[in-house]
Formats: C-alpha cells, structure tokens, sequence
C-alpha cells in the first residue's frame, strides 16, 4: 500500500519538467542587474580617469627623477622640459644641455627621452615656476627654478575631483601632495 503512493507521487513529480526560466524571474534578474550597473559603471568611470591620472603624474615623476640621476650619473648639467610652455600636458623632454642654454639643440646636446602628448581632460600647469627643470651635477635644482625657491605644478582633471601639487624643492627632492 505505501510503495503504491509513494510511486504515484514520485511518477507526478517526473511527469512535470523543467521548463526553465519564468518570464517574471527573468525580468527581476534583469531589474536588479540593471540597478546594481546603474551604480557601477559612474564608480568605474571615475576609477579609471583616477587610475589614467595617476599613471601619467607617475610618468612626469619618473622622468624627473631620471633627469636628476642622468645628472649626477653623468656629472653634467640635464634638464627636463615641456613641449609647450608651462602646459605639460602636450608632453616634455629629457636632455643633457651641454651649452647651458635650456634649449635643446640636435647637434650639441644629448636627447635622452621624450614623452608626448598625454591627452585627456588633464591640466598639468606650471606657470609660476616655468617650462624647465635643471639638475646639476649633484642633483640640485640650478636656474629659474632655483631662484623661485623650487619647482611647482598643478595637477588636475576636469571629470574627477582629483588634484595634485607636485614640488621640486631646491636640494632635488620631489614630493607630491592630494589637495
């Protein structure tokens, strides 16, 4: 008697199959993930120009940096410089100024890197220390920016709420701060 019933409910529950997905279950799956990419996607938007900014101010800064140990490691005046006057963002160069004139000349003086254009909605402004940083041989500041007290540049963009001064002090050393 019991196997009997037992069979009948186990041949029902056989007899139904898995038609899989309601349309219901499959509009509330569709809802939730459309919800949750509403928040995401301005989150990783903004993490991304963050992480664009953050590499390209590390690049300025790993080329200075290469410009001050060029100096000492070579014992010669080398200077970076913008493309563009006090606008960094159209790119710099990195160069042994053999005459000391803060102008690259091809035949004289010794190109050692250039960065171009980094593009985007980045500003990197240094108009109240000038286009030029000059290491000497001891890896000290050495012309304008010597006499300014040190080399200063703002860093911003225009979609995130990001900014960065970077500060050459006058010893060489490089420091950045998040305002």
């Amino acid at each position: 008697m019991y196997d009997n019933e037992f069979s009948k409910i186990n041949m029902k529950n056989k007899s139904k199959k898995s038609q899989g997905f309601s349309i219901i279950e499959l509009m509330v799956t569709l809802l939730i993930a459309s919800i949750l990419m509403s928040y995401g996607l301005p989150a990783y938007h903004d993490f991304t120009v963050r992480q664009k900014m953050t590499n390209d101010i590390n690049d300025w800064l790993g080329d200075v940096t290469l410009t001050r140990v060029t100096a000492v490691k070579r014992g010669q005046r080398v200077v970076i410089q913008s493309l563009a006057g006090s606008d960094w963002t159209n790119g710099w160069q990195v160069f042994m100024d053999v005459d000391s004139d803060d102008v690259y000349t091809a035949a004289i003086d010794d190109l050692i890197r250039i960065k171009q254009n980094i593009g985007g909605d980045m500003t990197m402004d240094s108009a109240a220390s000038g286009d030029i940083i000059a290491f000497d041989n001891l890896g000290a500041l050495t012309g304008l920016a010597l006499l300014g007290g040190g080399f200063q540049m703002n860093i911003d963009h225009v979609d995130v709420s990001k900014s960065v001064l970077a500060t050459v002090s006058p010893s060489g050393m490089i420091s950045t701060v998040d305002l």
